[in-house]
This record gives C-alpha cells, structure tokens and sequence, in this order.
C-alpha cells in the first residue's frame, strides 16, 4: 500500500488561445503542472517501544492537516478572534479616516455583520464566510482559476491559516503518531528519543519552542503546535490513547528509505519505509468565464467581492469577477457568494448562485443576481 506525502509547487506553463463569435471572445488556457507524489510502504507500522506501550506510525501529507487544524481553530475560538481582530482594526481605521474612507470602511463592518448573520442561519459555511470575510479584508488576494490551488481536486475546506506545519510557502514532512499504553503503569515517552533517517540524512524533530519562536506572531497557530506537537514529555497513563504529530524538515525526496527510530537507552526500534517518487505531469484546459452583475444596483456602484465553491472539491475567492474554469470543473456543482459594498453610502447588497454548472450558461456568462439588504429599522441591524 503507498500513502500520499509532500507535494511540490507546481510548475506552470501556459498557452493562451482565443476564440471570437459575435457573443464573446472565449479565451482558453492550457495549464502544465509539473509536480511529485512521495509514497511509503508499508503505510503503517506498530511496533511496541517501551514496556505494553505501543506505537504506530503513519507518514502523511502535511497539507492534509490544513482543515483539522482550522476545525480545531474553531473550537479554540480562533476563528472569531481573527476576525475580531479584523473589526478592530477596521474601527481604528475609521477613527483615523477621511469621510469618503469612513464610508467605505463602515460598508465593510456591514458586510462582516451580515455575513455573520448568514452563518448563524446555516445560508452560507464559516469556511466560506470566512474566505468572503478575508477576501474583504485583503482586497489584493485570491485568484483566478489558472493557480495550483485553485485547480486542485481536492475537498475543501483546505485553508492554511491554522497550519504550523508550512513555512514560506512550504510543507514539513510530518508523521502521525498513535500512542497506546496497554499497561498497568504510566509510562513516558520523550520527544529526543525519536530521530528520522532518509537515507543517510539524520534529522531530529522540531521542538513546540521552535514553532513558538517561528511562529511568534501568530499566537493561533502556536497554539495549534501546542495542541498536536509532540511534546518534550508525553505522560500516558494506564489504557490511555493518544495520537500526536511528529514534524521534520522536508525530506529529500530522492532518497528511497526513510526510517523512524525510538531510541532508549541502548535498545532501537526501527520503523522502516521504502519511499517512491512518481512525477506527475498534468495538463488542464480552461475557458474563461465573466460573472455578470444582475438585480439592484450594478457594479459601478458597488465594489463587489466574490468566491467560488465546487461541491466536494476546492473553494476559493477570486481576484475578479472573472475566472479560468477547468474541463473537468466545468460538470461539478459549483456555487457563487458575492457581497458588494456601496462606497457612497455604505449600503450593501448580496447574491447567492447555488449549485449551478458552467458547462450550462451561455457565451460564458454567469449571471450573478443581487438585492439591497436593508437593516432592521427597530435594531439597525442586519
């Protein structure tokens, strides 16, 4: 059996081709992406290291942590201190503001309330709103279809945010631990007892300072680090289960052994891994598609800010209201959120297209329909 691993950045090329009718000049792209797969076999291993206590290791895809992290970031509440934080920040803006700037920046604290509003109802994901909110916040951000995330065919949510286990743009190797103590006693286990050889490379894992010294700035994630690293000194008590992450620097991927060892005293256990390299090269059409603003008031008036969700697949907010649509994108279920915010007034307005396919709309062209939302004149709210 072979198991997922890191995955490198893409690398694109890209050919641009353009096809006029009196409706729309469609302009197709065909993407290349060059990118590697690392695979382990066996996937897992149990062994026993240290009285009746087991342990079995899996390599994994740090990536793949991405959304049990921010699931856990929730929980935490960290999902409502970050866009705390972000209202703050925009009301000390407003203290600080022009009246033109007032008034465009207060049209942002309304479209976080009444996001917010959605959410409650269960009309639209946290994951969602929360790309909708960041999208607001960082107006330069998103993309527009043709990148490696957003042409990826994974389900997301698949937000980073949370994750300590990326650095500048790049995953560590991470390993996942489960912990079982199947004994009478307490038994523990040291994190400088474990160390990974790839090949004839030693690396040691990272320590939970390390991460709260690299990740200093972001109090969330550290935390994140405290919650799943393995710790300096992990206590098991009797019958206990526990699983933790143990995360190195990227392995080479050339190297075609890896192995895990518990090393106590003079006694070694070895977790041994063969380790194959696939390349991957893959090559994605896409046509570009316009969103096209419909309903109350227009897109002159109101700044407006989208994101775009596949059903079972990736989600992401856009740079414009434009983006590159795949072949096989084209079929799956997709829906369009979009708020617009007047910079006049502050009014807002919302549209919602769900569950609709692009290969249906004409001249590649959605239609995205948008009403006013008003406030509630008893509480001023949305």
């Amino acid at each position: 059996m072979l198991s997922r691993f890191v995955l490198s950045s893409a690398v694109m090329s890209t050919l641009i081709i353009s096809s006029c009718s009196p409706a729309k000049s469609v302009t197709r792209k065909v993407v290349n992406q060059k990118y590697y797969d690392l695979s382990f076999s066996p996937v897992t291993i149990t062994r026993k290291i240290v009285g009746y206590t087991e342990i079995t290791v899996v390599p994994i895809d740090a990536q793949s942590l991405n959304k049990e992290m921010y699931d856990a970031s929730k929980r935490d509440g960290n999902y409502a201190k970050e866009i705390n934080s972000i209202m703050e920040a925009l009301n000390e803006r407003i203290s600080h503001a022009g009246k033109q700037q007032k008034i465009y920046l207060q049209g942002k604290i309304n479209a976080f309330e009444y996001l917010s509003k959605l959410e409650k109802q269960g009309k639209i994901s946290s994951g969602l709103a929360l790309l909708l909110k960041r999208k607001i916040n960082e107006e330069r951000s998103g993309y527009d279809g043709t990148e490696f995330e957003s042409l990826a065919d994974t389900e997301i949510f698949t937000n980073d945010s949370y994750n300590p286990y990326k650095s500048s743009d790049k995953y560590f190797s991470v390993f996942h631990l489960t912990f079982e103590n199947k004994g009478t006693e307490v038994e523990k286990i040291n994190l400088k007892e474990f160390q990974i050889l790839s090949n004839e490379e030693q690396l040691y894992p990272l320590t939970s300072d390390y991460f709260e010294s690299m990740l200093r700035y972001n109090a969330e994630t550290v935390k994140n680090a405290y919650r799943m690293n393995m710790p300096a000194e992990l206590i098991l008590t009797p019958g206990q289960k526990v699983i933790k992450y143990l995360a190195v620097p990227a392995i080479n991927s050339e190297n075609t052994k890896l192995q895990v060892q518990f090393i106590r005293d003079k006694n070694v256990v070895n977790f041994d891994y063969s380790v194959a390299r696939k390349e991957i090269d893959k090559n994605y059409t896409l046509e570009d598609y316009t969103l096209d603003y419909r309903g109350e008031g227009n897109e002159f008036t109101y700044k407006t800010f989208y994101i775009v969700s596949y059903k079972d697949n990736v989600s992401y907010a856009l740079k414009d209201p434009k983006l590159f649509v795949s072949n096989e994108k084209k079929s799956l279920p997709a829906s369009i959120y979009a708020i617009g915010i007047n910079t006049d007034n502050s009014e807002i307005v919302y549209a919602a297209e769900e569950n609709f396919k692009f290969a249906t709309t004409e001249n590649n062209k959605k239609q995205i329909n948008f009403r006013r939302i008003r406030k509630d004149k008893e509480t001023n709210k949305y």
